[in-house]
């Protein structure tokens, strides 16, 4: 288990950023592995202006893949924005890590940008499934409200096959 001081300290963002392009993104999220986890990866980003300068924000939904030692599978959904300062500077906001209980992230049906907000399906763990075996779908919208990435609302229902 991570102790606590360590897991804020790889969630927390301090150093401003003068760009958020490409690779400025991925240097961010390489930037917040461990040895526990392997590459990261970007799932989709959605522009917007969260913060009302008129200058374009950005919102990132990522994903890690598990070290050598656990295979290929993915490790943690997270979501991160990116958003603009005076002086040309880019405040990276806290990270938002989404448990298992929202949405099973190694079970990703679909994730897709629109406008501001960035929309995630994927299965979902109900009361008395197996840890094999997810019996729900959710689909989980997030965006940036107050300085801070949100999930905004989150739906979900028995996989028709389930029922």
């Amino acid at each position: 288990m991570i102790g606590v001081d360590i897991l804020l300290s790889l969630l927390l963002a301090d150093e401003p950023l003068r760009a958020i392009d490409h690779a400025a993104v991925r240097t961010f999220i390489e930037s917040r592995r461990t040895d526990r986890n392997g590459a990261g990866k970007i799932l989709v980003t959605s522009g917007g202006d969260y913060n009302g300068d008129s200058i374009a924000d950005k919102l990132v939904l990522y994903t890690y893949e598990h070290g050598p030692k656990r295979g290929d599978k993915v490790y943690g959904l997270f979501a991160v924005a990116f958003i603009s300062e005076t002086g040309g500077f880019y405040k990276v906001t806290e990270v938002l890590f989404v448990p298992e209980t929202e949405l099973v992230a190694q079970r990703l049906l679909e994730y897709s940008s629109r406008g501001n907000e960035i929309m995630v399906t994927a299965e979902k763990r109900l009361p008395g499934d197996a840890m094999c075996c997810p019996s729900g779908i959710a689909t989980v919208t997030f965006s940036v409200r107050d300085g801070k990435v949100v999930i905004l609302k989150g739906e979900f229902q028995r996989r028709p096959d389930h029922d």
